[in-house]
């Protein structure tokens, strides 16, 4: 019988689905292997396939392509290749490293890199490029490879780090279920048991000691007592120093995180060493619902101060308040000390829908990078990925009820003279007060000229040309005839009939980058923004990026900067290969700089086309056959329908 690997049972799979002729390049490409690879593996599937009743035409200049001549004899390696998924098994070079840190995740011994090759069934080259694609993902956990004397890699670093790693590889993973129940591994009836009785044990010692846990939080625990209950099993333990040991014995909930170890150590037959009753206990002071003064009290006086900087800055740099925001104000001085405790505590939560919040949400993105500035200044912490997706959520709401209370203007042109004119300025005020920020007055030689907002609407008891730009209503007679038709003006949202295009030129378009990393796409950057505002203004935008929302999901990554230059623009670059940015592989690069922009409404219109263009649908239907800047404007443009 033919040994059939990974390898060949992929390159059948294809062959055998591709009624024409295919290049050794086109299956290179899908492989995710190199052209001479695919070369010297057809050599000897060619000899092979012969006893099966199938044979393998090559036409040089053409391809290969399968041809089967005997179905029955065939059958066998049919069978082989339709046993299981053809996505099984990692081909990509992020599929490989992913299952590479699954690998060195579960071990506790060192692996030779010869071993890992032949695992996956890719050559030494290939697997050393993946331990660099590797090694870029772990550093966002402060984990580092080490090789070992037999020269084998090794995973060293934090034990809480790791466990927070392998919650997101093995749990967090956009293709699994969130609920560890759901989860693959755990689908046999032992573990299954084992689950719910863990849950049941965290929810007994929760209620008898009066904690509130939210749902979320309730099955976040209980992943990890899952990863702790098996790393202990392998004598993988954290270690704390005497200073935290004895700062987390000080609160109530370090007697229920005793009480729960004792019964997880009866049920599983374990031992866990107090450094990990210390480590429940963190968990459970994490996650605690705030405002639950039986286990723990905070001192909030210096919250306001915090909250005050944080909406000054806001109004400073987007003329947005949120001062008279009740709700916000009180939604972040309970959130904010709990996620400054989880963070110091290394504990942060797990947010599921972080990218798909940033990518909807991009004008509360904005908002949001400002008020970490502050927040971690002030209270000295590094504010993650995960936590920055929470904020951005309420941020969001208080935009949205912010942009609810924006009042319309109107513009009055008056034919008559200066006391007709004092007369109706009144009655629009008396009948319309609640509904507008301004009336401007305007004589009708100033109107070509004038500079209309898309929220005005225009007044007149004259007759003038329409304009296509506001709404306009003729008044003759009294105001209080045209009532129901203001009215209905000042309560209706205007559809903002922009292009993109006015924001995103031609010469802030760039495609088909070759870029290996982040540096690469930034300099790269740099260079497009210098062409347009020159080096020293280009500098200061790309050197202010924060490193904070960037990452929005379907190969999109949106930057922003804390420098603003004073033309509000769009800058948009796609990559010919997809590359590694921090946890998410990405193709398409948005730079935003529209806070220049007074007309807030407008920017985040703008935002809003370029969430919805992120949608994978809207992509693949108007962009990313053509790639050229048209089909960008025109994809952006009418991803608002």
């Amino acid at each position: 019988m033919i040994l059939l690997n990974e390898r060949l049972k992929g390159i059948i799979r294809i062959l055998k689905d591709t009624q024409d002729y295919i290049t050794s390049k086109q299956l290179a490409d899908q492989m995710d292997i190199s052209v001479r690879t695919i070369k010297s593996t057809l050599k000897g599937l060619k000899m092979e396939l012969t006893a099966y009743g199938a044979e393998l035409e090559i036409k040089r200049g053409v391809g290969y392509r399968l041809h089967i001549l005997n179905e029955e004899a065939f059958l066998p390696i049919k069978n082989r290749i339709q046993s299981e998924s053809p996505r099984q098994f990692p081909h990509t070079q992020k599929e490989r490293s992913i299952y590479i840190i699954r690998k060195l995740l579960s071990l506790d011994y060192p692996i030779k890199l010869d071993d890992l090759a032949d695992e996956l069934y890719v050559s030494r080259n290939t697997i050393s490029l993946d331990i660099k694609e590797v090694k870029r993902l772990l550093h966002n956990y402060h984990l580092i490879i080490v090789q070992s004397n037999n020269n084998g890699i090794i995973v060293e670093g934090s034990e809480i780090q790791k466990r927070i790693c392998i919650n997101d590889f093995f749990f967090q993973d956009k293709m699994q279920d969130f609920f560890v129940q759901n989860n693959v591994m755990f689908s046999s009836e032992y573990n299954q048991n084992e689950i719910r009785y863990i849950r049941e044990a965290l929810l007994h010692v929760l209620n008898k000691h009066n904690i509130h846990f939210s749902d979320a939080s309730i099955q976040n625990m209980v992943i990890h007592i899952v990863i702790e209950l098996r790393r202990c099993k392998f004598y993988q333990y954290v270690r704390f120093d005497d200073a935290v040991m004895q700062q987390m014995k000080e609160h109530k909930a370090y007697k229920a995180a005793i009480e729960l170890k004792q019964m997880l150590e009866e049920q599983m037959n374990i031992i866990l060493p107090e450094h990990e009753t210390i480590y429940l206990t963190m968990h459970i002071l994490s996650k605690t619902v705030m405002g639950n003064e039986d286990i723990r009290k905070f001192d909030l006086s210096y919250m306001d101060a915090l909250l005050q900087k944080v909406f000054k800055r806001i109004e400073q740099r987007f003329a947005i308040s949120f001062k008279k925001d009740t709700e916000i104000y009180e939604f972040l001085k309970l959130h904010i000390p709990s996620m400054a405790e989880r963070i110091r505590l290394q504990l942060t939560l797990r947010n599921p829908l972080l990218l798909e919040n940033n990518r909807r949400y991009q004008f509360a993105v904005e908002l949001t990078l400002e008020a970490v500035d502050v927040i971690e200044e002030e209270l000295q912490i590094e504010i993650d990925h995960n936590e920055f997706g929470y904020l951005v959520l309420y941020f969001n709401l208080a935009l949205n009820r912010y942009q609810s209370r924006i009042k319309k203007r109107l513009i009055l042109v008056s034919g008559y003279g200066r006391p007709e004119m004092i007369m109706t300025l009144n009655t629009l005020n008396e009948n319309f007060k609640g509904f507008i920020d301004d009336i401007v007055t305007c004589d009708v030689i100033e109107l070509e000229n004038f500079s209309f907002q898309h929220n005005d609407i225009v007044i007149t008891t004259i007759p003038i040309m329409p304009s296509s730009k506001v709404p306009v209503v003729y008044i003759q007679g009294k105001v209080e005839f045209y009532y129901h038709e203001i009215l209905s003006l000042l309560k209706s949202e205007y559809d903002i009939n922009c292009s993109i295009r006015k924001y995103l030129l031609p010469s802030l378009y760039q495609e088909g980058l070759l870029c290996k990393n982040k540096q690469d796409v930034y300099k790269e950057l740099e260079k497009l923004l210098a062409a347009m505002w020159g080096e020293a203004e280009a500098t200061k935008l790309v050197n202010g990026i924060y490193h904070l929302g960037n990452e929005v999901g379907n190969d999109i990554i949106c930057l922003h900067s804390r420098y603003d230059y004073h033309t509000p623009f769009i800058a948009f670059l796609s990559l010919k290969n997809h590359m590694l940015w921090e946890k998410q592989h990405v193709r398409y690069i948005f730079f935003m700089n529209m806070n220049a922009e007074s007309d807030k409404e407008m920017v985040h219109h703008m935002y809003h086309l370029i969430s919805n263009w992120a949608d994978v649908k809207t992509r693949i239907t108007y962009y990313a056959k053509n790639q050229d800047y048209q089909e960008l404007i025109e994809s952006l443009d009418n991803s608002r329908l």
